[in-house]
């Protein structure tokens, strides 16, 4: 009975345990359904009862069991070379978490302090997810004894502390965490209760979840699989209606409708454009307006007046990169669309388009201007090699983009055709230089690290081979 133990932990996903305990009892009893069959059909039909009665007695006196248990609060203390000593608090079974999450993250304070600043100088200013001073209270709260806080926020501040480590130090040194946390949150959103009900909570933990995965990388192409999923969910949940054709709603019910939507269509075309597959988007299908230019504080106040174009708030580059959202979707359903005829003249216009919208997008995120001639490619180098030394050993897609990078810089230099093939093979020589180091560390330290106690202790093998579906629940 070890399935039927480990699975009923939480009283609260009683409803969902009892079907998943019944098809471990089903699969536990196979061997006994497959004894030779007797030749009388009502021999056989009351061994099927009796046997579907012993698996009713067994359910019904294992759910007793989980009911009727006391809630229980333990310590529990465990370190690891990287980030030293970790505290968790165990939480009892009459929480209303399940049991991936029922752990508080309870790292030392300055740590996850330094991942959520990571998170909120990054992401969370590209994709306006959360209201901030609301986060950061409840995160307060986390750090006061006795205080509870909800399981929705602690599956999101797992994300949120993933999303930060990627950017904590240049060489992602705790993506072994990162990718914990990710499947911690993957197991809360895949319970029964978290597939039926959406709302705002989940929604932004849904985002989260797609931006961790695509981060950390974990699920390949299926991002832009999700992406759609999570489209199809907003539009279901209303976002994609305008607040102001609704109901009569609350400044920060408006503009957090507003933000989550906006956030999801920047997900989608990023999806189409980093994948390879149709937007599926249509401008058409939604009337949602971008979000206003107010800070975070400004939402909980009667009557916000919202800044000047001009002047930065906490959501003005939401707000500029959604005013190139219809050209950009464009330039998508151009590149991805299996119908698109992809001229030349199609593509000149786009182009200019393009140029155009990013010039204004530079000027109101105050970016530097570029004299040097410099490829538009270059920033993808650096982000090829840091994914190289965070874990990613692949190195093709870092030779494909810094030889092509080699060969625009030299042809917008009037490079004679005949010095092309040595430019090229300099370039190959240069990754190899940049490659070879990189991954001779990384081979040294795995050697270290099969003999060390920590985090290399941890299999992540059997979480990948259990989890490799689960973006399709």
């Amino acid at each position: 009975m070890p399935a039927l133990s480990t699975a009923l932990q939480d009283p609260q996903g009683t409803t969902a345990v009892s079907h998943t305990s019944a098809a471990s009892f089903t699969l536990a009893s196979s061997d006994h359904l497959k004894t030779p069959i007797s030749h009388s059909p009502n021999a056989h039909v009351e061994g099927l009862q009796s046997r579907i009665q012993q698996l009713e007695e067994q359910l019904s006196e294992a759910i007793s069991g989980t009911m009727t248990s006391r809630a229980t609060t333990t310590m529990e203390t465990t370190s690891s070379r990287l980030g030293g000593t970790f505290h968790f608090n165990l939480e009892g079974r009459t929480t209303d978490t399940a049991q991936g999450v029922s752990r508080s993250v309870m790292h030392k304070k300055h740590i996850c302090d330094e991942l959520l600043d990571c998170y909120l100088q990054t992401t969370e200013l590209v994709y306006r997810i959360l209201h901030v001073p609301t986060f950061r209270k409840e995160y307060d709260e986390l750090w006061i004894a006795g205080r509870e806080t909800q399981g929705t926020f602690r599956v999101q501040l797992k994300l949120v502390l993933a999303i930060g480590a990627a950017t904590y130090d240049d060489k992602f040194s705790m993506r072994t965490s990162a990718i914990k946390w990710v499947y911690e949150a993957q197991t809360w959103l895949t319970r029964p209760e978290g597939k039926s009900h959406l709302d705002v909570g989940r929604l932004q933990t849904r985002i989260l979840l797609l931006i961790a995965r695509e981060i950390v990388d974990i699920g390949g192409d299926s991002t832009w699989i999700l992406s759609g999923d999570l489209y199809r969910r907003a539009m279901n949940a209303g976002l994609h209606r305008d607040p102001s054709s609704l109901p009569t709603t609350t400044v920060f019910v408006t503009e957090m409708h507003r933000r989550l939507w906006n956030s999801i269509l920047e997900i989608c075309i990023q999806s189409s454009m980093t994948c390879g597959g149709p937007p599926l988007i249509s401008l058409d299908d939604f009337n949602t307006q971008p979000p206003s230019n107010l800070d975070d504080d400004q939402l909980t106040t009667n009557e916000p007046i919202p800044k000047p174009e001009e002047e930065m708030s906490q959501v003005s580059i939401a707000i500029a990169l959604r005013k190139t959202f219809p050209i950009r979707l464009a330039i998508a359903k151009f590149l991805n669309d299996l119908h698109s005829n992809g001229t030349y003249e199609e593509t000149i216009c786009l182009d200019k388009q393009f140029r155009a919208c990013y010039k204004v997008l530079c000027r109101t995120v105050q970016g530097p201007k570029s004299n040097t001639g410099s490829s538009t490619v270059q920033p993808e180098v650096y982000v090829v090699e840091f994914r190289i030394k965070s874990g990613e050993t692949n190195i093709k897609g870092y030779l494909l983009i810094h030889v092509v990078t080699a060969q625009i810089d030299a042809l917008r230099k009037g490079v004679d055709r005949n010095a092309m093939p040595s430019i090229l093979v300099q370039a190959t020589q240069d990754v190899e230089d940049v490659c070879l180091p990189i991954l001779e560390e990384m081979a040294s330290q795995a050697q270290v690290e099969e003999n060390a106690d920590g985090l290399a202790d941890m299999s992540f093998g059997a979480s990948v081979r259990g989890t490799e579906d689960w973006g399709f629940m």
